[in-house]
């Protein structure tokens, strides 16, 4: 069985509108596909490919540092907008599929592509939920990418946020993942509280 790790809504960057508009990583996009087709092509007896949608763990550092600058100063700032849900999966969740397809049930999991999503917060929730796990306030706001970037974001991240308003992996929901594949994804707000002393915070 080999089991490989990819990206959630891939078909997404490249057959909708911002294709070709710096919003996504275009290239990015097309190599796992293609990583993917040369997969289904190969020669192995068993394969999975797992597709998480954004990592609940790029709260953290070192990814933290990039995605959200202004975290370690109490400050939320996104792009992202505060009435979008913002799909989110653990790295650990990514994990206990990976055991279930290489040993708990791999005829199961032989030749599935898996969209994974754990949670749907929105950015208030996440700042929320921050603020409980660390026991330091984290106030949140919604810039607009152009603002955004003025203030010293990464164009890239700045970008990747817009495109998660505009278009979005579309992944299913987290119970339909659970429901579909009796694994019951972790929530943003559980996995904040057991991360709590790895932020990035002032304290």
């Amino acid at each position: 069985m080999f089991v490989q790790t990819s990206v959630a809504g891939l078909e997404r960057h490249l057959a909708r509108s911002d294709y070709g508009t710096g919003l996504t990583f275009d290239a990015y996009a097309a190599a796992r596909l293609l990583i993917e087709a040369r997969l289904r092509t190969s020669t192995l007896r068993r394969w999975t490919v797992l597709r998480p949608v954004t990592l609940m763990e790029s709260y953290l550092p070192p990814k933290a540092r990039a995605m959200f600058p202004w975290l370690a100063e109490g400050r939320l700032d996104s792009v992202h907008s505060t009435d979008m849900p913002i799909q989110l999966f653990s790295v650990v969740d990514i994990a206990r599929f990976a055991v279930a397809a290489l040993r708990r049930d791999p005829d199961r999991f032989d030749r599935q592509i898996i969209e994974l999503n754990g949670d749907e917060p929105h950015v208030a929730h996440i700042a929320a939920a921050l603020s409980d796990a660390t026991g330091i306030r984290i106030t949140y706001r919604a810039p607009s990418a152009t603002d955004a970037l003025r203030d010293g974001m990464l164009a890239g991240v700045a970008h990747s946020q817009e495109w998660a308003n505009q278009i979005g992996y579309g992944a299913p929901s987290p119970e339909d993942v659970h429901t579909t594949w009796g694994i019951k994804p972790t929530p943003f707000t559980e996995r904040a509280r057991a991360d709590a002393d790895l932020f990035d915070v002032a304290r």
